[in-house]
């Protein structure tokens, strides 16, 4: 077995005893592990600012195939790897009922998993 097979499985367990969260992408659930959530208000000039932060989980073989309406011949928002799809900062999904942006996202080493980096979006 190799370290990613191994932290799949690892992965696959731990979201068992999560209880089998998911996350909409396109309308399709995608399995996930949540992890840190942070909610921070910081004084803005006019009153508060609200900041949410999530990060989840994701089997980097569980990522969806490629989402055609955003790759074209000459992109540099998108970029495919062994014919799977890069998450894309600034795109939308769902998660507990509430909408997220993705703000950032990591890749394993392993290349078992990716980490999607997402605030609430309240536009």
């Amino acid at each position: 077995m190799s370290l990613a097979t191994d932290i799949v499985a690892m992965m696959a367990d731990m979201r068992d005893a999560l209880g089998s969260p998911t996350f909409t992408w396109n309308g399709l659930e995608v399995p996930c592990i949540p992890s840190t959530w942070n909610q921070s208000t910081t004084l803005i000039a006019g009153g508060w600012d609200e900041s949410f932060r999530l990060r989840l989980f994701v089997d980097f073989d569980e990522w969806l195939t490629v989402d055609s309406t955003l790759v074209t011949v000459d992109s540099t928002l998108y970029t495919v790897d062994n014919d799977t799809s890069t998450p894309v900062i600034g795109r939308k999904l769902t998660y507990g009922g509430k909408t997220h942006r993705i703000v950032a996202t990591d890749r394993d080493p392993a290349r078992a998993y990716w980490v999607l980096i997402l605030d609430q979006d309240d536009k």
